[in-house]
């Protein structure tokens, strides 16, 4: 029986400015969680690696992957983590030179004949892998497996395209039981499970790489196999919380109605986050979400100006972003808000009015991101082309998710990017309205104890 080895790299390193080891919380690879568990289910032997944890850092790795000696290694890489991907696949190899060494994920999906070029990696398998894995594994011929990149006589060879998966709850649930589940969750939530109830996203916003794996087209698991699963990890791991890990949750607001009247059916008495559209909820829907447990829910808002809005086909109106967060704050759900600065045509008054807007509203947590031109994406041809955006990235090891901003515009320059990110996060955060916002809101022991800890958190970030 072939033996096989699923490694999440580490993320110590690709967070820029945010030292990621004195984070408390992490998320799980669910990707290879679902992998993995896909294998199982077909007799495979598999063991799963969330590097991140490992309490010595590379000597653990390295020792994992000697004592494992498998003969399949897969990897799962976003481009801040490929550098690490490599140095795993690096490592795998000296180690182990007979093994296979499969990169997958949005990086090597977005660049599969870049990506394999390396003399480390051997295959890139392009898109959803679970059906492409156990081909490999079962030791199919390479040039009939669909949906790979891989090397062979000095050439680099790419199949045709794999249909995506269109019965997802034909798929057994992801298997965590090898992974160090006391270390997940989040901020917002503290210690927590996820589900990713849904795969692809239709829309399409110009920075976006999150299609890239799963496609356009939003295919779900029914309500029945969400709430299972919801159940599953409640009873298995011990957990009252959870986060959907969707792109955009509430795509299909009618089966998010439904889920939410499941949960309560059920009484399963969670708490729960999810991320969503401002234009899929309304006030009916987010009173629902709220009664089966919902306390958070963060909100792809991006820029206050409407023309930047429009440019990078968000498809929202600065209207609608105040309605939502209006009714969120009526019933009783916390606001996360995503803002991102330097988008395509982005200007000082632009992002002024980016920052206005975020003070205007009544958020719990505002996010400045610096936008970074992901492969795969529009932005990232615009960069390519050096007209609307130029990069200015030497290599890979910028792409970081809090570092230094890597792209300049026409009309702002790499050091005024810089400027605006510490002057959303300051400005948003040191205002005595915020204080008494969040003030206002802890009526419990818990209440305050995950908005200390949040504000902890944020305030690191701002050191």
């Amino acid at each position: 029986m072939s033996k096989v080895i699923l490694i999440s790299p580490p993320w110590w390193d690709v967070y820029g400015k945010v030292d990621i080891k004195k984070v408390p919380w992490g998320s799980p690879p669910t990707g290879l969680a679902c992998i993995a568990s896909y294998l199982e289910k077909h007799g495979k032997s598999v063991r799963l690696v969330d590097s991140t944890f490992c309490p010595k850092g590379w000597e653990e790795i390295k020792d994992i992957i000697k004592k494992e000696n498998a003969d399949f290694v897969g990897i799962t890489s976003t481009t801040p983590e490929i550098i690490n991907a490599q140095k795993v696949a690096k490592i795998v190899k000296e180690n182990n030179p007979a093994a296979k060494v499969v990169l997958g994920g949005i990086h090597a999906s977005a660049l599969p004949e870049d990506t394999v070029s390396n003399d480390y990696i051997d295959i890139v398998a392009i898109g959803e892998g679970e059906e492409t894995m156990l081909e490999i594994v079962e030791g199919n011929q390479l040039e009939e497996i669909r949906g790979i990149c891989f090397k062979k006589k000095g050439k680099i060879l790419k199949t045709s395209p794999r249909p995506l998966i269109e019965d997802l709850d034909s798929l057994p649930f992801p298997r965590y039981d090898q992974l160090p589940v006391e270390r997940y969750g989040n901020m917002f939530l503290g210690r927590s499970m996820g589900i990713m109830s849904g795969r692809g996203c239709p829309f399409h916003c110009t920075y976006c790489s999150d299609y890239i794996v799963h496609g356009r087209r939003f295919r779900t698991l029914s309500i029945k196999n969400v709430v299972d699963q919801i159940e599953s990890l409640r009873d298995s791991y011990n957990v009252s919380s959870i986060s959907f890990w969707d792109d955009n949750f509430t795509v299909n607001p009618k089966r998010v109605y439904g889920i939410s009247e499941e949960i309560i059916k059920r009484k399963l008495n969670i708490r729960w986050f999810c991320m969503s559209r401002v234009d899929t909820v309304s006030f009916e829907l987010l009173k629902k979400m709220k009664e089966s447990g919902c306390i958070m829910i963060g909100l792809g808002i991006e820029s206050g100006d409407q023309k930047i809005l429009d440019g990078v086909g968000k498809g929202i109106t600065i209207e609608g972003v105040k309605r939502t967060v209006k009714w969120c704050n009526e019933i009783g759900i916390s606001v996360v808000g995503y803002f991102m600065l330097g988008l395509p045509f982005d200007t000082e008054e632009s992002m002024n009015k980016t920052l206005k807007l975020s003070k205007e509203l009544n958020l719990d947590v505002a996010i400045f991101s610096l936008l970074i031109p992901f492969p795969g994406t529009d932005v990232w041809e615009m960069a390519k082309e050096g007209k609307i955006i130029k990069c200015l990235a030497k290599d890979w090891s910028e792409f970081k998710r809090y570092g230094d901003p890597i792209i300049e515009l026409e009309h702002v320059s790499r050091e005024v990017l810089k400027k605006y990110q510490k002057k959303a996060i300051k400005g948003f955060y040191l205002r005595p309205k915020y204080f008494w916002h969040i003030l206002k809101k802890t009526r419990s022991k818990e209440d305050f104890i995950r908005n200390f800890k949040m504000a902890m958190s944020l305030l690191g970030f701002l050191k």
